[in-house]
């Protein structure tokens, strides 16, 4: 409106660079929050792609040994029935050749045995 300092209309280019200031600060203030968004959006998702990836390398880690765990488990396990079958077989020719009188049913007992081993 009108006042000592002038007439409106001699104040309209002066309202129309201030309102084009402001304009430009806005549309500055947007675009570096704009910038900023991305650029924490860009973090977290390297950040997930981080954890993901760690995580499958412990998955794997984990997998090779509980792999490495099993084909240990199943050597000990061959090698004690190994041990456990020559024992029996040693059993058993030690008491076909022992001099203690043999049960009437022996021989089928001892097929027994060893087919156990």
């Amino acid at each position: 409106m009108d006042d000592d300092a002038g007439k409106l209309e001699e104040k309209l280019t002066e309202i129309v660079i201030g309102l084009a200031i402001v304009s430009e600060r806005e549309s500055r203030r947007w675009q570096a929050e704009m910038a900023e968004w991305h650029r924490k959006r860009e973090a977290e998702e390297a950040e997930a792609r981080r954890k993901a990836r760690e995580k499958a390398e412990r998955e794997e880690r984990e997998r090779i040994a509980a792999e490495e765990k099993a084909r240990r488990d199943g050597l000990i396990t061959e090698a004690m029935n190994w041990r456990s079958a020559g024992l029996i077989r040693e059993y058993v020719e030690a008491r076909r050749t022992s001099q203690i009188t043999q049960a009437p049913k022996f021989e089928d007992w001892a097929r027994w045995a060893l087919a156990v081993c």
